[in-house]
């Protein structure tokens, strides 16, 4: 990932660029490097209670809680977490609070970039009908013509406006 890329209007050529790996630590991945760093191992394995909690229907303090102490209770982050647990709880809390605020904010963004799909795809099918449905207005009012009918006679068999088929005779040269 690039940070330019990250940018609505980007430099050609950047005048600094910062490329980064982007790596998934959450619990089953990266296995090598899990079995590399312990103490990642160990978050991985906190965030993840944390989730269970969650999803299990505790609020976010409780999930935060019942992870710290059942964490210590297993030895995982054991140390930190007995040195840190105020701290860790109050970080997990807001890290907790800010990944859930990305998250609702990306949908968001992904609900307003499908309306304006939408939007933009009725108004072009809109455009597109109106086009054909002239195009094949045109192609009746020429043949109905070229059959001898006079405009007022196009006019009733259409059920249109007589000036409406006028001016299209008129403005596509139909004689």
């Amino acid at each position: 990932m690039k940070l330019s890329e990250l940018y609505e209007s980007a430099e050609e050529p950047p005048e600094l660029e910062l490329i980064v790996h982007v790596l998934n630590i959450n619990q089953g991945h990266n296995e090598a490097l899990m079995k590399a760093c312990q103490p990642l191992r160990e978050y991985a394995a906190y965030t993840a209670k944390v989730r269970e909690n969650i999803k299990a229907g505790s609020s976010l303090r409780a999930a935060v809680e019942q992870a710290v102490t059942g964490c210590i209770r297993e030895g995982i982050l054991e140390e930190f977490l007995r040195r840190n647990r105020s701290e860790a709880m109050k970080v997990s809390i807001y890290e907790y609070d800010a990944e859930k605020h990305l998250r609702m904010e990306r949908e968001e963004a992904r609900e307003d970039g499908y309306r304006n799909g939408q939007a933009d795809g009725y108004r072009e099918g809109q455009a597109d009908g109106y086009r054909n449905g002239q195009a094949f207005l045109i192609r009746i009012i020429r043949k109905k013509r070229d059959n001898g009918k006079t405009i007022p006679q196009i006019a009733a068999d259409l059920d249109e406006d007589e000036q409406v088929i006028q001016e299209l005779a008129e403005q596509f040269q139909i004689k």
